[in-house]
């Protein structure tokens, strides 16, 4: 896998990225609907939209490469939220790229989860794959095949 390169994000570019969700949500796009739920005014997705848009990319470092599109956001402490998608907008099905990605940005020694959570809590993100980490290498999590060194 080729660097990551961290890409600034324009004004305009957030703009043009609230423009095209907005259109997703308009043509009836099935993981906006669900994200969306509810929301049945143009102008209340408007607003809704541009909120998740800001806060994905307001708070978060942006890093691209020949496949991938990466937004880190430090969460408070030593967590980090990687979201992750393919640049040609594939599902990521290589678990081996997920943990590259989190080697390359967060730390070889450092442990991520990806959560499945109750359906009351469900977004459907088909594109788009979510790690939460901890950038503290001496931090493990209480679950996991834990081998003798």
């Amino acid at each position: 896998m080729s660097p990551f390169i961290p890409t600034p994000t324009t004004d305009t570019e957030l703009e043009n990225i609230v423009n095209a969700t907005v259109r997703r949500w308009e043509l009836g796009d099935p993981a906006m609907k669900s994200m969306m739920a509810g929301v049945t005014r143009r102008a209340d997705a408007v607003h809704a939209i541009r909120a998740m848009v800001k806060a994905e990319f307001g708070n978060s470092t942006i890093y691209n490469n020949d496949e991938y599109h990466v937004a880190q956001r430090k969460l408070g402490g030593d967590s980090v939220h990687l979201a992750i998608r393919r640049i040609d907008r594939q599902p990521i099905t290589a678990w081996e790229d997920l943990q590259t990605i989190k080697n390359m940005l967060v730390g070889p020694e450092c442990e991520a989860v990806e959560l499945f959570p109750a359906e009351s809590r469900l977004v459907k993100n088909i594109i788009e794959r979510h790690l939460w980490c901890s950038a503290d290498t001496t931090f493990r999590f209480s679950f996991g095949f834990f081998i003798e060194q």
